[in-house]
């Protein structure tokens, strides 16, 4: 772009800013009644300002404020490429979100949308989707010619499911081509479809287990009806009408929140909070075999026992690796729940615990590196207290169930 027209893009961003979430608001209501085919990319219960909206209006901020120096949002745009990926968006869609996106922006701005204007954010978001584009189609090579890989969708069915909690139940799926699998990093997703559910968008699971083998688990919760939502349509199909031989349609694995079991020998923590424990056990289980000795620091924060999957196949690593430290902590534990049987500790992983956790020596916990998965908020509050115990930013991991968007905002 031309030093004038980044210039000026600039000088709009205190309106943009403003006007951001109205923008990506019109935005989505444009794109669904005019393109309902792409509606399918987006899980309904993400469309709110505080989900897809706002993170795709914290994404056009931070891409104006960077415009000549894109390598700050190096990161940023590596999570949404691999977003992209996993509900199978094409170069062709691209066309169709900037046109409604220009669209939205005219109609938020009115008056101060000059043409000049326009034709300048025109000019920055071709810029940016021909970069987005570009490494999208570089991932897609990736799968594609990664032994055992495929493009698009691939038949797997049902070949065990296992109830772990009232709401929480485990599948292990297989190709039906029985064909090998791809390897893939412990913390990656793929997306899932039901067949004959084309209206349905893609949800992305975590592959639950180390890398390796015929077969693939998930750990899915069926999603309650809560706020202004309808209950999870997907998730509770998964969880409560799925049989054995069920048939199901995946995409590759993707996904950022990743660790290498083979890089150093630093110490591992990682933390969750409720279902977001399914990433982290790959982890777990990738690094005890990788290197059980290893000093490794699993946190299960949850409401109680039936918000806390796993808890045998944590307890297995804990009895194998003995580098393998396991503890468990219930805000509201019930009744039948007994300290140092069912859990560990009450209340919240919050600072104060987390320093009673953690080395207490600071050069130690600057060298230690942590992966932290679950709610918003529970994340936003972890983040902080490792901050404030001088975890260093580039050793300190995180994943959003949903939209991504920094851990300092909410």
């Amino acid at each position: 772009m031309l030093p004038t027209q980044i210039e000026l893009i600039r000088a709009s961003l205190p309106t943009l800013r403003e006007q951001a979430i109205p923008i990506t608001q019109a935005m989505y209501r444009r794109m669904f009644a005019a393109n309902p085919e792409v509606a399918r990319m987006f899980n309904p219960a993400h469309m709110h300002p505080d989900g897809q909206q706002g993170a795709l209006a914290g994404a056009i901020v931070a891409y104006a404020e960077h415009l000549d120096e894109l390598e700050v949002l190096h990161d940023a745009l590596a999570v949404i490429v691999h977003k992209h990926v996993a509900v199978q968006v094409q170069p062709i869609q691209y066309d169709v979100v900037g046109g409604h996106l220009l669209a939205a922006i005219a109609e938020v701005l009115g008056d101060a949308a000059t043409p000049e204007l326009m034709d300048t954010w025109a000019a920055a978001y071709g810029e940016l989707a021909d970069v987005c584009i570009a490494a999208e189609r570089g991932v897609y090579e990736q799968q594609r010619v990664a032994p055992g890989g495929w493009t698009g969708l691939r038949e797997f069915e049902v070949v065990e499911r296992r109830a772990l909690t009232p709401m929480i139940t485990s599948l292990r799926v297989s190709p039906v081509d029985r064909q090998r699998l791809p390897t893939f990093a412990p913390g990656q997703h793929v997306s899932v479809a039901l067949p004959g559910a084309d209206s349905l968008a893609l949800r992305q699971y975590s592959i639950t287990q180390a890398p390796g083998g015929d077969s693939w688990r998930f750990v899915i919760k069926a999603e309650p009806a809560r706020d202004q939502h309808e209950p999870g349509v997907v998730s509770n199909r998964l969880t409560q009408a799925l049989e054995l031989g069920a048939k199901l349609n995946l995409t590759m694995p993707c996904g950022c929140f990743t660790l290498d079991p083979t890089a150093g020998d630093h110490a591992i923590v990682l933390l969750a909070g409720g279902v977001g424990v399914t990433p982290l056990f790959s982890m777990a289980a990738a690094s005890v075999a990788a290197k059980p000795a290893r000093p490794l620091l699993f946190v299960h924060a949850a409401l109680d026992r039936s918000s806390r999957p796993l808890e045998a196949d944590l307890r297995e690593l804990a009895n194998v690796a003995p580098g393998f430290r396991y503890v468990r902590i219930h805000e509201q534990p019930a009744a039948t729940e007994r300290l140092g049987v069912d859990y560990d500790h009450v209340g919240l992983l919050d600072h104060a615990r987390l320093t009673s956790l953690l080395p207490a020596d600071p050069v130690e916990r600057a060298e230690i590196e942590c992966w932290t998965c679950g709610p918003d908020g529970f994340m936003v509050s972890v983040d902080a207290a490792l901050e404030r115990l001088a975890v260093p930013r580039a050793r300190r991991h995180f994943e959003f169930f949903g939209p991504a968007r920094p851990l300092t905002e909410s």
